[in-house]
């Protein structure tokens, strides 16, 4: 069991979950600013807000576990206040033995509440030479830009880090990192 507690004024327990830890993702999904628990229950999203209340159907149409590197919380929306859920799905396929093409895709359900749709597919071929080689397998998001607003992070092939963010009006903006990683 997972219990989490608050600091003022006093250590309080404010809320417990029977999944494990790894089966929780923190956001703010209804914008009142306090920090809402996310989980996989009965084969769809439910949310306790505040980390406090009973379990709600957050998105009844989605099922995807929220466990592993591969889901992502953050606000996209300059507009909004309410937390948006990420998934980063990369294949790759063997061209040869030089090189390795990788797809990775980033799906966005806006506000956890609605269905998946594509935020950003990326392309890339990747050295196969080297024996340690492994295919990207994993995307950040992050306050990486000088507005404030998450973004989305991919590094291609050159080491070239690529960022998604949505400008105001929802317009999509993207830039490159300056210097590799």
């Amino acid at each position: 069991m997972v219990q989490w507690t608050r600091s003022h004024p006093d250590w309080q327990l404010v809320g417990n979950s029977a999944k494990p830890f790894s089966e929780l993702r923190f956001g703010d999904f209804n914008g009142d600013g306090v920090t809402d628990v996310v989980a996989n229950m009965g084969g769809h999203w439910s949310v306790s807000d505040s980390a406090r209340a009973q379990w709600r159907t957050l998105n009844p149409s989605l099922n995807d576990p929220v466990d592993g590197a591969g889901i992502f919380i953050a606000n996209l929306d300059p507009d909004d206040n309410i937390d948006d859920i990420l998934k980063l799905e990369v294949k790759s396929l063997t061209q040869g033995d030089l090189a390795v093409q990788a797809f990775a895709v980033t799906w966005r359900s806006k506000n956890g509440t609605e269905p998946w749709k594509v935020w950003k597919t990326y392309a890339a071929k990747f050295p196969n030479h080297n024996p340690d080689f492994e295919t990207p397998g994993h995307g950040f998001v992050g306050r990486f830009g000088p507005g404030g607003t998450f973004a989305t992070l991919m590094i291609d092939e050159n080491r070239t880090g690529h960022f998604q963010s949505l400008g105001q009006g929802g317009s999509l903006v993207e830039w490159e990192s300056l210097f590799p990683y």
